[in-house]
């Protein structure tokens, strides 16, 4: 996937948006700093003029098959934008602080089967391509399944990060801004250990890196997940779509599960759990 960069007249205004907000909420404005790029683009593409108008952020907002909570953060993070450029250019009148209303429906999790596991994790649609890729994509699925790691935490792993001796992954701070050290079985770090052996030197400390020599983006991740999970047939007929971050959900699961099997108190092990959650 291609960096996203800035097009359109406002692209000072926002990059100056952004770096503002970074500085001071760090992590936890990377949604933001998305959205307002893809907003920037689509202006671009879509011929629009004037970008600070309710009319353009409700095109925007409305754009794609996203849910209607979808549209409504969208707005949201480009109202708070709006607002600050306010600040600079006060002729700006108020605009609606909603545009999308509706109840929000959270979504309700998909839980993978062993089978849909090893089905992921057997895929070879790459098998005429770069063998490397197909051994970083049963890596990721592996570890992802057996840590319930954030995708985004999986992302961010850097080479440093893996400490085989211990069997443990550093977990630098992320939601919450919370850092953290997570025990791993040793065939985590074994599968690890097999894709560095034909992982491309790159100039980059992150563990996972796109054919490009650059960290794999969560975009590009994503884009192959769903590619695979429709081609497998995984989650037809279910009421409720198969996600990257749903392999997190079935770990929880699957631990709560096997604990209950084993006679274990729950309510004392949750702790122990929520180490890796």
């Amino acid at each position: 996937m291609k960096k996203v960069t800035l097009l359109s007249p406002l692209a000072d205004r926002i990059r100056q948006y952004v770096l503002t907000c970074q500085n001071d909420q760090g992590l936890n404005f990377k949604i933001d700093r998305s959205v307002l790029y893809a907003f920037d683009n689509f202006c671009v593409n879509n011929g629009i003029v004037d970008m600070l108008s309710e009319d353009a952020f409700f095109k925007y907002c409305d754009s794609g098959d996203v849910l209607l909570a979808q549209k409504g953060k969208r707005y949201r993070i480009l109202f708070r934008f709006y607002e600050y450029c306010r600040v600079f250019d006060p002729s700006l009148k108020p605009l609606r602080r909603q545009l999308f209303f509706g109840k929000y429906t959270r979504h309700v999790a998909y839980i993978y089967t062993s089978e849909e596991i090893d089905r992921l994790m057997s895929y070879k649609a790459w098998q005429n391509e770069n063998r490397w890729i197909t051994i970083r994509w049963r890596c990721m699925i592996g570890t992802l399944f057996a840590t319930g790691l954030r995708i985004s935490e999986l992302l961010g792993l850097n080479l440093c990060d893996v400490h085989r001796d211990e069997c443990v992954l550093y977990i630098a701070p992320s939601k919450y801004r919370k850092e953290r050290y997570v025990p791993v079985d040793k065939s985590v770090i074994e599968a690890i250990d097999k894709y560095l052996k034909v992982r491309p030197t790159v100039d980059t400390p992150k563990l996972f890196v796109s054919r490009h020599g650059l960290g794999l983006s969560f975009g590009t991740f994503n884009q192959m997940f769903n590619r695979v999970i429709r081609e497998l047939g995984i989650g037809v007929g279910s009421m409720t779509k198969p996600r990257v971050h749903d392999l997190r959900h079935t770990f929880a699961v699957n631990r709560v599960v096997e604990w209950n099997r084993q006679g274990v108190d729950v309510g004392r092990m949750l702790p122990v759990l929520a180490t890796y959650l």
